[in-house]
């Protein structure tokens, strides 16, 4: 489970970079006068927009298990846990 939690907080991480990074050529591009949308005029835009869409999919994934996780624990301990209890 902890190999989720800093899977999940480096994919936090890497995303708040990678916004921060297209919210900088966005705004470059646009300054430039850029005509259309910076995934047609800024090398790269696309490529980063598809890697942040799999990155928040892989942090929905990750969420979902710790939360079957949490659940399937607090389910056993409702279950069972007055076996683990002290008399």
């Amino acid at each position: 489970m902890s190999n989720l939690k800093t899977e999940l907080e480096n994919l936090y991480k890497n995303i708040y970079i990678t916004e921060r990074y297209l919210g900088e050529l966005s705004d470059t591009f646009w300054k430039n006068g850029g005509i259309c949308c910076p995934c047609c005029g800024v090398e790269g835009y696309s490529e980063l927009e598809l890697k942040q869409e799999r990155r928040e999919k892989r942090v929905l994934e990750i969420k979902a298990k710790l939360s079957k996780s949490l659940c399937s624990k607090e389910a056993a301990y409702a279950a069972f846990g007055h076996l683990a209890k002290p008399q």
